[in-house]
């Protein structure tokens, strides 16, 4: 039986233009976002979690919300409460643009797929900025890493590109886990000349000598329809600049999948792209050692593992959410990580008897807190996320009940590496004894340790050295 999105949700939807609905979707998760009711409704449909490490970032999950979906970035509580373990927002351009003319968006039910030629339309760069910092300072910072999808504006010369891009990139670093450079959309005039190697050369050496630039993790997003040899050189490029990953791939100008009757100019995502994109994967991965997220085509839990099969680090959705509804994710886990996914039961169990962090979070210093998440909001460290604390606490309270230590006798507790503390503060509030090992000496850390009044041992470990003598011992050692 066809589940509750696709009979109602999407049924109600697809009664719409799609630029209605795809607006309407926005406004109503940019509403919830400042709800925690409707967060943790939304939370229903959290996958389990499968972490993953890459760009020295932490994914709770490998399944990410493409661009395109939010350009301006006004939804993010609402996309990490539906569970996807990243989210990238954009295309954003140095200047506010309307798009190209309406209609630009069109759907072909048949076959799983878009068709648009939305060209840029967003906010621009400063206002989206903006919007940013002050998601950062009311404390709804989602705990999962956001990527910024930046490209050229419309107006600006394509000689005059790297300068527009540098405009972005300045304004919105602070605020991105990772930089996207989109350089591959059909739909801006002369944009995909940017993957030429002198050009993309250009503008990933300008990129990469801006102050700090090593610190932030830069991808480049690729076309479907670069020929072997414009793909083997545009890695090239970007090996040799230090690009961090690629982005597999851009909508794809190739219709001859699309009945003729159904065909409109413009990029074409979904089912249809399914095949070229899975071969672009695997030609990155074999003629390159640079890590690829994979977003094209995906649409099913088959069409997903067939990418992380040929080397696919990530991957995003788009179309395939947009058919398929919230609950992808979870049937993409499902079928890719089966064992993993029998554990999902502990999801349940964790919103029944769920930790209470009301009576702990009254006990904090709420004005010491206010000025520690007010000094780190536009820091660049890649830590200061973690001075948005409330995120962090419900992060751990899941741990805590996945270890079932809430409902335990009181328990001696070391954590290695304990960072800011989130976990050992709710379990000393649990009643249990705890202690963590302080390996990191980062000031933020040790500021919330001292907020949350936890003791710890400042040690740096060594590989096959022993701990040291801490004068206890312990029912649990986490880590």
């Amino acid at each position: 039986m066809k589940n509750f999105y696709v009979r109602f949700v999407r049924s109600l939807l697809f009664s719409l233009d799609p630029e209605t609905a795809h607006r309407l979707t926005i406004e109503l998760l940019r509403a919830a976002s400042h709800f925690d009711f409707a967060l943790h409704w939304l939370r229903f449909f959290q996958p389990p979690s499968k972490p993953k490490t890459l760009f020295g970032l932490n994914f709770p999950n490998p399944i990410g919300l493409a661009a395109g979906l939010d350009k301006n970035g006004v939804a993010l509580p609402a996309w990490a409460a539906l569970g996807f373990g990243f989210v990238e927002i954009g295309t954003v351009t140095a200047k506010a643009q309307p798009g190209n003319p309406k209609p630009r968006i069109f759907r072909l039910p048949e076959q799983q797929a878009l068709i648009n030629r939305l060209g840029f339309n967003n906010d621009g760069a400063d206002v989206v900025a903006e919007r940013l910092r002050k998601l950062r300072e009311s404390r709804r910072w989602p705990a999962i890493p956001v990527g910024i999808n930046i490209g050229k504006s419309r107006v600006t010369p394509l000689e005059w590109a790297t300068d527009d891009y540098l405009y972005s990139f300045r304004l919105l670093r602070d605020f991105a886990d990772y930089i996207t450079l989109n350089v591959s959309s059909p739909n801006t005039p002369g944009l995909r000349e940017l993957q030429e190697p002198r050009k993309l050369s250009e503008l990933l050496h300008a990129i990469g000598n801006e102050p700090d630039a090593t610190t932030k993790p830069v991808l480049v997003k690729i076309s479907p329809d670069l020929s072997p040899v414009e793909l083997e050189t545009a890695l090239g490029v970007c090996a040799e600049n230090g690009v961090a990953g690629i982005i597999a791939t851009n909508t794809t100008l190739d219709h001859s999948s699309v009945p003729p009757e159904s065909d409109e100019e413009g990029g074409l995502s979904g089912a249809p792209l399914r095949e070229k994109a899975t071969a672009l994967v695997r030609d990155i991965v074999a003629k390159s050692t640079i890590p690829v997220i994979a977003s094209g085509g995906i649409c099913d839990a088959e069409s997903a593992r067939e990418k992380f099969e040929v080397g696919a680090q990530l991957v995003q959705l788009y179309t395939g959410f947009i058919y398929r509804g919230p609950k992808l994710s979870r049937k993409i886990l499902k079928f890719t990580e089966p064992l993993m996914y029998r554990r999902g039961w502990r999801r349940v169990q964790r919103s029944i008897f769920r930790v209470p962090l009301g009576p702990m979070v009254a006990k904090i210093d709420h004005d010491r807190a206010r000025e520690i998440q007010q000094r780190y909001a536009n820091s660049t460290a890649g830590y200061a996320k973690y001075a948005n604390i409330e995120p962090w606490l419900r992060l751990n309270r899941e741990r805590v009940q996945d270890l079932n230590l809430q409902r335990s006798a009181p328990k001696r507790v070391l954590d290695l590496g304990c960072g800011g503390g989130f976990f050992l503060f709710i379990l000393k509030n649990l009643g249990h004894s705890v202690l963590g090992l302080d390996i990191e000496r980062v000031v933020l850390f040790t500021e919330l340790l001292e907020l949350f009044e936890v003791p710890r041992v400042v040690w740096k470990i060594s590989a096959f050295e022993p701990l040291p003598d801490l004068g206890q011992k312990f029912d649990w050692v986490t880590a």
